[in-house]
């Protein structure tokens, strides 16, 4: 029961100022005398339920006992309680809501980045304000900084996969320029991890990935299956054709590569006949002492597809096709 000296204070601050009491029943507007009590406990319900309470401990009694008691109040109580002071606690109560729970969100995207479970646990409970969170400003800073700084080894990692991937597309530009018409796609994705390690980043390249990156790049690249499924790029269709000779039957290989004997013994003929020693050793006598059919083949066949045109003129190379050539037998 409400003792009776509740009423003789303002029943909104229950507070003896020398300011004057206000009975909203002796207004003279009729609407404002009914209405008056329902209003002031309903706005100050509103207030308490976003937590901004002008008088967070005084409760308001019912409707009734106002009436029957003719509650007063302060006239500076009573503006505390305006729809517009209402309106302005909401919107700063709904900011500091999404505040607490975007912070609450930061801390957990970064706890799990570092890999720091006890937290995740923690924060899965609810956010920062509802599980009384507390934690000390230099530890706050020390966590945000080891984020940063793994955040900072990911960025530059990412980076140079950027760079190394740009590398593999300069290589086929040029080796195209250069004549070449068919990669294996199993080589580049190798050249491409391998790079990677050098940088010391350690990861498999995705094939499907780096495939579908080079033809968007090169649009006169087409996509072939040869044997067992092995992804070719080529760009032209006499490189088609030689991708589709590696479905062959083992008749049709022996067929193919007697042509490609007779092409290389051609070669060898006809590089002979024009060849003519005049008594001197010019500096690319070695070089221009082989044809370029013969050097061409043995490289592709010592070093495959990943070879680079300049390794025509290798050691290597030279060696074995002018072996080739001096065991050849006369037409």
């Amino acid at each position: 029961m409400i003792d009776s000296s509740f009423w003789q204070l303002c029943v909104l601050c229950q507070t003896q100022t020398e300011e004057l009491l206000v009975c909203p029943l002796d207004n003279p507007v009729v609407s404002v005398r009914k209405e008056a009590y329902k209003e002031i406990i309903n706005i100050s319900n509103q207030f308490r339920k976003i937590g901004c309470s002008p008088h967070p401990g005084i409760e308001l009694p019912d409707e009734e006992s106002m009436h029957k008691n003719r509650a007063c109040w302060h006239k500076s109580c009573r503006q505390l309680y305006r729809a517009s002071a209402l309106e302005r606690d909401e919107t700063n109560a709904a900011d500091h809501s999404f505040q607490k729970v975007t912070l609450t969100q930061h801390i957990r995207n970064k706890a799990v980045a570092l890999g720091e479970e006890h937290i995740v646990a923690l924060l899965a409970e609810g956010d920062l304000v509802a599980i009384d969170a507390k934690y000390h400003r230099n530890c706050y800073t020390k966590f945000n900084r080891r984020y940063d700084l793994i955040t900072k080894k990911e960025t530059i990692t990412e980076n140079q996969e950027v760079k190394v991937e740009n590398e593999l597309l300069q290589f086929i530009k040029e080796e195209v320029i250069g004549g070449r018409s068919i990669f294996a796609l199993q080589d580049l994705a190798d050249m491409m991890t391998e790079r990677l390690l050098q940088h010391g980043i350690k990861k498999i390249v995705n094939r499907t990935r780096l495939k579908q990156t080079i033809l968007d790049k090169f649009p006169n690249l087409i996509e072939e299956k040869g044997i067992r499924d092995r992804v070719f790029l080529i760009c032209s269709s006499t490189a088609r054709k030689f991708i589709s000779s590696a479905t062959q039957t083992p008749d049709q290989e022996s067929h193919t590569l007697l042509i490609a004997a007779s092409i290389l013994h051609k070669a060898v003929v006809d590089h002979k006949n024009k060849f003519m020693f005049d008594g001197s050793f010019p500096e690319d006598c070695e070089e221009s002492s082989v044809p370029k059919q013969m050097k061409y083949f043995f490289r592709q066949l010592l070093t495959g597809p990943r070879s680079h045109p300049e390794e025509d003129n290798s050691i290597s190379v030279l060696s074995v096709s002018q072996i080739a050539m001096l065991n050849m037998n006369p037409p």
